[in-house]
């Protein structure tokens, strides 16, 4: 994840090693939900050459939703990579 831990802001030396192991890695995506900063996965992205995908955050009450929630995560992250 491009945060240290949940709600921690990664310092500059945490996102230069991201970066690296990145594109090591061969990372297709960078992943964000709808309601998260973007400046810093916009910079992880447009750094290792990967498209920004935007998520839905997952429903509040997923009881009866989650197989939608899902089917739309697929399809957004499988459109980005193609």
């Amino acid at each position: 994840t491009i945060e240290p831990k949940p709600g921690i802001e990664p310092s500059a030396t945490h996102i230069a090693g991201l970066i690296n192991r990145a594109k090591s890695a061969g990372i297709k995506a960078v992943i964000v939900e709808e309601n998260r900063p973007r400046k810093t996965p916009e910079r992880v992205a447009k750094e290792i050459g990967a498209p920004l995908v935007i998520v839905k955050h997952m429903p509040a009450s997923a009881e009866g939703k989650y197989v939608e929630w899902m089917s739309e995560l697929v399809d957004a992250i499988g459109k980005s990579t193609k």
